[in-house]
C-alpha cells in the first residue's frame, strides 16, 4: 500500500513552490510594468496574441509528450529502475525533437492564415513576425521535455531553481528589445526568452542524463507510442484550451482591448497562481504513484483542496480589496478599465482549488479521454459564456462569465468523478470551501457595489 503523506508535506511543497511563484510573480510584475510603460495596452495585447499563437501550435503538436513523460518517469523512478529511466529519457528527447521541428514548420506554413485571423480586421500585418515565431515555437517542446525530466525524477529543488532563474532571465531578454524596437521587438524577445529557458533547464538535466537522441531509429520512435496513447488526449485538451483563448481574442475589439483582457486575466490567474504551483511539481507525481489506491488518492486530493482553498481564498479576498491600486501600481492608469473584470473574475481562480487537484485524477489513472471530454466541455462553456458576457457587459461580463464557468466546472467534476472514481469531499474540505467562498463572495460584492 502506497504511503500517505502528511499535511505538512503538502504545506511544505506548496510553500516551496509558492515561494518560487512569489519570485516569479515579482519578475512578472517588473516585466509587465516595463512592458506597460514602453509598449502600452497595444503592446501587451500583441504579446498576448503572439504567446497564444505559440501555445496553440505547441499544444496541437506536442503529442502530449511533456505530460505523459512526467507520469511514466514518475512510475519508473518510483521503482528505482535506473536503466529503464535512462532509456525513457532518450525516447522522450527524441520525440520532443521531432515535435519541435514539426511545430516550427507549421508556424512557418500557417503564418499567412494566422496573420489573417488575428490582424486582418485591425488594418495592419505582422506576417514576418509570426514567421519569426517559428523559432519560439520550436523551443517550447524542447523546454517542456527537459522540465518533464526534472519533475518525473522528483528533482523538485532543481525545478524551483530553474523556474526562478528563468523568470528573472526573461526580464533581461525582453526589456532591451522593447526599449530599442518598441512593439516590433515583441516577437524577437519571445524567441530569445524561449531558448534562454531551454538552456537553463539543460544546465540541470544534462547533469543527470547526457543528451542522447536517435531521431531516425525506428525502435526509438516505436518505444514512444505508449507515451502518445496517454498523451494525445491531453494534447487535444490543451489545444482546445489554447483555441478557446484564440476565439476569445478574436471577438475582442483590437489589440488594446486584448491587452486589457490579458491584464485582468493575469491578475486573477498568474499572480494568484502561487497557491497552485506545487500541483504539477509535487502533487501530480505523488497522485500518479498512488492512483490505484482509492482511499489514499481521495485523501491526497482532499488534502490538496484544503490547502489550495485556504491560500487562494485569503489571497483573492485581499487582492480584490486593493485591485484598482494593484493594477495602477503594477501596470499603469491606462489599464484601470480592467479592474471590473479582474474583480468579478476572482471566483474563477478560487474554484481552481477544486478543479485542478480533482482534474488530475483521470490523468493519474491513465484515462486521458475522460480528461479530454471534460476539458473540451469546459472550453465550449467558457467561450460561450465569455462571448455572451462581453456582448452585454464588456470586460465586466468577461469576469462574471469566467467565474460562472469555474463554478460549473467544479460541479461537473465532482459529479463525474464521484460516480466514476468514488471520489468524495470530506466534511472538513467542504467546510473550508464554503467558508472561503463566503469570504471571497462578500469581498467581491463590496468591491463592485
Amino acid at each position: 500500500m502506497a504511503e500517505r503523506v502528511s499535511i505538512s508535506h503538502v504545506l511544505k511543497y506548496t510553500g516551496v513552490f509558492g515561494g518560487v511563484q512569489v519570485l516569479k510573480a515579482l519578475a512578472g510584475l517588473i516585466r509587465n510594468k516595463l512592458t506597460a510603460i514602453l509598449l502600452g495596452t497595444a503592446g501587451m495585447g500583441l504579446n498576448a496574441v503572439f504567446q497564444n499563437i505559440g501555445e496553440l501550435i505547441f499544444s496541437a503538436t506536442n503529442m502530449g509528450i511533456p505530460f505523459s513523460s512526467t507520469r511514466n518517469l514518475s512510475e519508473s523512478y518510483e521503482q528505482q529502475d535506473g536503466k529503464a529511466t535512462t532509456a525513457l529519457v532518450r525516447v522522450i528527447r527524441t520525440w520532443a525533437l521531432w515535435t519541435a521541428l514539426v511545430a516550427a514548420l507549421i508556424c512557418l506554413v500557417g503564418a499567412w492564415g494566422l496573420d489573417w485571423y488575428f490582424f486582418s480586421d485591425k488594418g495592419h500585418s505582422h506576417l514576418l513576425e509570426i514567421m519569426l515565431l517559428s523559432l519560439y515555437v520550436m523551443s517550447l517542446p524542447l523546454e517542456a521535455a527537459e522540465c518533464a525530466i526534472l519533475k518525473g525524477t522528483r528533482q523538485l529543488k532543481s525545478v524551483a531553481t530553474v523556474e526562478t532563474v528563468a523568470a528573472f532571465g526573461t526580464i533581461l531578454c525582453t526589456v532591451p528589445f522593447y526599449w530599442l524596437w518598441g512593439i516590433r521587438g515583441v516577437a524577437v524577445s519571445l524567441v530569445v526568452c524561449g531558448w534562454m529557458v531551454v538552456g537553463v533547464h539543460a544546465v540541470y538535466t544534462l547533469r543527470l542524463y547526457p543528451y542522447r537522441v536517435k531521431p531516425f531509429q525506428t525502435d526509438m520512435l516505436r518505444n514512444g507510442l505508449p507515451l502518445l496513447r496517454l498523451g494525445i488526449p491531453y494534447m487535444m485538451a490543451a489545444a482546445a484550451g489554447a483555441l478557446s483563448t484564440s476565439l476569445i481574442y478574436g471577438f475582442l475589439s483590437g489589440e488594446s482591448e486584448i491587452g486589457m483582457y490579458k491584464a485582468a486575466y493575469s491578475m486573477i490567474v498568474t499572480y494568484a497562481g502561487m497557491a497552485f504551483v506545487a500541483l504539477d511539481n509535487d502533487f501530480f507525481p505523488r497522485l500518479a504513484a498512488i492512483n490505484n489506491h482509492r482511499d489514499n488518492r481521495n485523501y491526497a486530493i482532499n488534502q490538496q483542496i484544503q490547502v489550495c482553498s485556504l491560500l487562494s481564498g485569503v489571497m483573492m479576498s485581499f487582492m480584490v480589496m486593493i485591485m484598482p491600486w494593484l493594477i495602477e501600481m503594477l501596470l499603469s492608469k491606462e489599464f484601470l478599465p480592467a479592474v471590473p473584470m479582474a474583480t468579478a473574475g476572482a471566483f474563477y481562480i478560487y474554484m481552481r482549488s477544486v478543479n485542478l487537484p480533482l482534474g488530475y485524477l483521470s490523468l493519474a489513472r491513465g484515462e486521458s479521454k475522460i480528461f479530454l471530454l471534460l476539458e473540451v466541455l469546459y472550453d465550449i462553456l467558457a467561450v460561450a459564456l465569455v462571448g455572451v458576457g462581453y456582448k452585454f457587459y464588456g470586460l465586466l461580463g468577461c469576469g462574471i462569465a469566467l467565474s460562472a464557468a469555474g463554478i460549473a466546472e467544479s460541479l461537473i467534476l465532482l459529479v463525474t468523478y464521484g460516480i466514476r472514481y468514488q471520489f468524495r469531499l470530506e466534511s472538513k474540505t467542504a467546510f473550508y470551501l464554503i467558508g472561503m467562498a463566503l469570504l471571497l463572495g462578500l469581498t467581491i460584492i463590496a468591491a463592485i457595489s
